[in-house]
């Protein structure tokens, strides 16, 4: 049986590998259209490559503004596209 797909803006497991002599932290995230996308980061040590990581899917993550919102009707959302 196949695995579930992340939930939409939500990240899986971060994995440590090596990249031209560096630490690397890698993930799967889910954006906001559904695809799923690789993020990378590398850094000095692993930790410190986690880190970076970490501070990527936090910036990813931000709302993007307060003017539409989930609760947004049509009438709201016609007036912001003007």
């Amino acid at each position: 049986m196949a695995r579930p797909p992340l939930p939409l803006e939500t990240y899986g497991k971060i994995s440590a590998t090596t990249r031209n002599g560096k630490h690397a932290a890698i993930t799967y995230y889910r954006d906001s259209d559904g695809v799923t996308r690789r993020m990378l980061r590398t850094g000095s040590t692993y930790p410190a490559a986690v880190r970076a990581l970490k501070e990527a899917l936090r910036d990813r993550l931000a709302p993007a503004g307060d003017l539409i919102t989930a609760d947004s009707t049509l009438d709201a959302l016609a007036a912001e596209w003007k």
